[in-house]
């Protein structure tokens, strides 16, 4: 390989532990101050771990981006182990994703409202869980649906809100932005991926 495509993969690799930290740091920033507002260890542990599931996620996808392309360049194949973890992260990852957002629904319990209110108010929740679900039917079989729907969803999020954490922005947006990108790898060597799968 030569030394400027290795000095592309130490940015990517720079740029992946640069993120993780700040989202990390972010996480147990607000985690410390729910602490200082009197929320009792055990939902302060709860909070982090649900925080903390993105930020690996994210690391993660972006971390198999990397290996991918360096093997891709170096090898001109990708390892089996590659091969299986690009096929099965993006799908399971979703997946996970999808069962996250659809925890934050659950806050409609607790507003008191009656129960066509709070049922009213739980589906509307779960719409964007329900629109992932549609996503991971249709990207298991075609990868590219996966690449477009996830970066639209992704830029939708940054152009339709504004005003929370860069650590939200990573997760409602940075993730589904890797995710499409993995999709989009799957695609791209469908033949060499599907054969480790």
């Amino acid at each position: 390989m030569t030394g400027g495509r290795r000095w592309m993969f130490w940015l990517l690799w720079g740029i992946l532990a640069a993120v993780g930290l700040y989202a990390l740091g972010e996480t147990v920033y607000f985690t410390a101050q729910e602490g200082r507002e009197g929320l009792g260890l055990a939902e302060m542990s709860l909070n982090f771990g649900l925080r903390l599931i993105p930020v690996v996620l994210l690391t993660f996808a972006f971390g198999l981006f990397i290996v991918v392309l360096e093997e891709e360049f170096e090898l001109g194949r990708m390892k089996e182990r590659v091969r299986r973890l690009l096929f099965w992260t993006p799908r399971l990852a979703l997946l996970l994703f999808a069962l996250l957002l659809s925890l934050f629904a659950l806050d409609v319990f607790g507003q008191g409202a009656g129960f066509w209110e709070t049922l009213l108010a739980l589906l509307m929740h779960l719409i964007p869980t329900g629109v992932l679900l549609i996503v991971v039917v249709l990207a298991w079989r075609w990868e590219w649906v996966g690449t477009f729907l996830l970066t639209a969803w992704a830029i939708a999020y940054l152009v339709m809100t504004s005003g929370f954490p860069l650590s939200v922005y990573l997760m409602m947006s940075g993730l589904p932005f890797m995710l499409g990108l993995l999709f989009w790898l799957n695609w791209h060597y469908r033949a060499e991926v599907r054969l480790a799968a």
